[in-house]
């Protein structure tokens, strides 16, 4: 009788332990029950995270835009040494694909190296210690070979060219360092300007969470506020 009257008392608190809070987990191990309850007040919930996304988003955007404006605030001098540098970075990236440059030699090695596979396959292609079936093989990797050698050949070809364009503008940029500055720096005040509308965009999203969230409010309280 006690042991009902105890498994009684048992049930009824487990009941208003659940009743009390909804996220309540029961575990039994070992014959005895454990009530495992989770605090919701600790954990962030969905409005809370997404308006600290919000508000994270406006603060990167400020700092953006902040950035912007600084650099559309540049001297003409700065602007022409910054171009000075853009200028010489350009020059050592193109000497890598000139004659004697890394770039330049591994392709010519690699189209060489490709011709010579492509005349290897040939030779065992046409071999007469070489079964037929193996014969035709070594042929269509001739073929292959041969396609790859010639695609790199007008690779090589197009980044010649590209070469000799990119250091055909890069002279006249330099010849016209004061009018390019100029441009670049007319660039940096429209991009700045887009910066901050963004900003502009970022802070009406919070507005628009915080308007949100005080239209939950109930409108005894709120009025009460007011």
């Amino acid at each position: 009788m006690k042991h009902n009257v105890l498994a009684g008392s048992i049930c009824a608190l487990l009941m208003v332990a659940l009743s009390a809070n909804s996220e309540a987990q029961l575990s039994i191990k070992a014959g005895n029950v454990k009530v495992e309850a989770s605090s919701s007040a600790s954990q962030p919930s969905p409005t809370d995270s997404g308006m600290a996304d919000k508000i994270k988003l406006m603060q990167d955007s400020i700092q953006k835009a902040t950035d912007r404006l600084k650099n559309a605030g540049k001297s003409g001098t700065e602007q022409i040494n910054e171009l000075e540098k853009m200028s010489q970075s350009v020059q050592e990236a193109v000497k890598e694909v000139s004659e004697g440059g890394s770039l330049h030699n591994e392709l010519m090695k690699r189209i060489s190296d490709t011709g010579a596979k492509a005349k290897a396959f040939h030779e065992k292609s046409t071999d007469p210690n070489t079964s037929a079936s193996m014969q035709a093989t070594y042929n269509k990797l001739e073929k292959v070979a041969n396609d790859q050698k010639d695609k790199l050949y007008q690779t090589s070809i197009a980044l010649q060219n590209e070469k000799s364009a990119l250091e055909k503008t890069l002279k006249t940029v330099n010849e016209n360092k004061t009018l390019v500055s100029d441009l670049i720096s007319l660039k940096e005040l429209e991009a700045a300007n887009e910066a901050v509308m963004e900003v502009i965009g970022s802070m009406k999203s919070v507005n628009n969470g915080f308007e949100e969230l005080l239209g939950k409010i109930p409108t005894g309280i709120k009025e009460k506020g007011q």
